[in-house]
């Protein structure tokens, strides 16, 4: 979320992060851009109120500062829905949460109704170690629409193909914007390409292997999306400048073609050349197995460390995805 946040330019301060649960201060059309580019995130909202402790009255009295007319018009229907994060509160019920909060809310509603069927607006109040907050749910994330997006649902298959979340969550990380250029220099099937166009992202995609090229070019005409264009090259001899935003997959396991070639030996051919592409200011983000040092290769190529994050596949591979920014 903070790389989409950072990608389009709103200025934020984090509260407090937790496993499913960040809260932030930031203006109110940064929810529109989270839903409309998250597929890892379920809803976002605007926080109500939020209690440290995790007791029904400490919660119930904080919820009584709400005010519902800032949320509510005569004649809504709203529902309370309360989720509990990794067993946290275990003591606490959410049905007598929810009906105790909509009580509450129906009270000083000024005509509002509970309406459990198809609500007009929903409440969520979330149990979590960092306590209890309250919101009001402002945006979905785009999971749901990405299904038809998946590997097995595309006219090209390739058993290598990343998950429409991860790619989209890659994308993201690299700070990409609808409108700019974006790269996939290793475009494969065109999975992380699919999610870049579909976010409205100038897409570009390159890869050794002319049958992927063709693929990956199916697969996008396939579900109506623009590109720019898709060129059969070395990722060690990029023909391509004026990026933005980069995020790749370079291949490695037994389903992924290298043509031979040491994923050492490719990553060091192709990252400073990934460095002449991007624009300063812009970014990497690059997946590779735990066991590569692609922290090293991108400093000595010019480049800063930004982040990563280790994804467990299965006992042979934990992948990183790594974040670097072009000085």
């Amino acid at each position: 979320m903070e790389a989409i946040l950072q990608a389009e330019g709103f200025r934020f301060e984090i509260i407090s992060s937790r496993p499913g649960l960040l809260r932030l201060r930031a203006d109110a059309a940064a929810l529109r851009a989270v839903g409309a580019r998250s597929l890892m995130c379920n809803l976002c909202g605007l926080e109500l109120a939020h209690c440290d402790e995790l007791g029904e009255g400490a919660i119930l009295r904080a919820c009584r500062d709400v005010d519902p007319g800032r949320c509510l018009s005569p004649g809504n229907g709203f529902a309370v829905r309360v989720r509990r994060l990794l067993g946290a509160g275990g003591h606490l019920r959410s049905p007598d949460l929810e009906r105790s909060i909509g009580a509450l809310i129906a009270s000083g509603s000024c005509g509002a109704k509970v309406d459990l069927e198809r609500p007009d607006k929903l409440f969520l109040g979330i149990i979590s170690d960092d306590g209890f907050t309250l919101g009001l749910a402002m945006a979905e994330g785009g999971a749901r629409s990405s299904a038809a997006r998946a590997p097995r649902r595309r006219p090209f298959f390739h058993p290598s193909s990343m998950p429409p979340r991860l790619a989209r969550c890659m994308v993201n990380l690299s700070r990409a914007k609808a409108g700019e250029a974006f790269l996939d220099p290793f475009c494969g099937a065109g999975g992380i390409l699919l999610e870049a166009a579909s976010m409205g992202c100038e897409a570009i995609g390159s890869d050794i292997d002319l049958k992927m090229i063709r693929g990956a070019r199916e697969n996008l005409r396939h579900f109506g999306l623009p590109f720019i264009g898709l060129v059969r090259s070395d990722a060690a001899l990029l023909p391509i400048r004026g990026i933005w935003a980069i995020a790749t997959d370079p291949p490695y396991g037994r389903r992924a073609s290298s043509l031979k070639r040491r994923l050492e030996e490719i990553l060091a051919g192709f990252i400073p050349r990934a460095r002449d592409a991007l624009e300063p200011g812009g970014h990497l983000c690059i997946a590779h197995p735990s066991s590569i040092d692609a922290a090293s290769l991108a400093i000595e190529a010019g480049f800063d460390p930004i982040e990563s994050h280790e994804l467990f596949v299965h006992k042979g591979l934990t992948r990183v995805v790594s974040v670097f920014g072009r000085r």
